[in-house]
């Protein structure tokens, strides 16, 4: 019994000890990827769509989530966006070009940004206001010239 307790805590102990590892990791990933700071994190999230796949439409590749605190640097975050002309919302053309769930994050979004990083591998960055909350979305996908 002693044995199971000890494991059960070790356990505890390594997701807590993992939380203050990775988030500021992923954290300055995303700041990495947007160019510019983001305010301090409450809540994240990341899910990896990898290996997922289905007919006719295609997956992000990940998808995260950013729930921020109340502070003065989301305030100043905030009034950035609303000045930066990268941020806005998207055309109709950009929105058919998103995976399915991009396209419903950018639909109800308050400032969008579309990225692209290299050939086929783009990001759509989303910023709610009212939830304090931004999301990126990493998704592969060629780009196609129209003859």
């Amino acid at each position: 019994m002693v044995h199971i307790a000890a494991i059960a805590v070790a356990v505890v102990l390594i997701i807590i000890v993992s939380l203050f590892i990775f988030r500021p990791g992923l954290k300055r990933r995303a700041e990495r990827l947007l160019g510019m700071d983001l305010p301090p994190v409450a809540i994240y999230e990341r899910k990896d769509f990898t290996k997922w796949s289905v007919y006719n439409d295609f997956y992000p590749d990940t998808i995260a989530q950013y729930v921020f605190k109340e502070t003065d640097e989301l305030t100043a975050f905030a009034a950035n966006l609303t000045e930066d002309s990268e941020w806005r919302i998207l055309l109709e053309d950009q929105l058919a070009f998103l995976p399915g769930i991009a396209r419903l994050y950018a639909e109800n979004c308050d400032y969008c940004r579309l990225i692209k990083l290299s050939a086929g591998k783009h990001i759509l960055a989303c910023y709610q206001i009212e939830n304090k909350r931004q999301i990126i979305i990493e998704f592969s996908r060629e780009e196609h010239d129209e003859d």
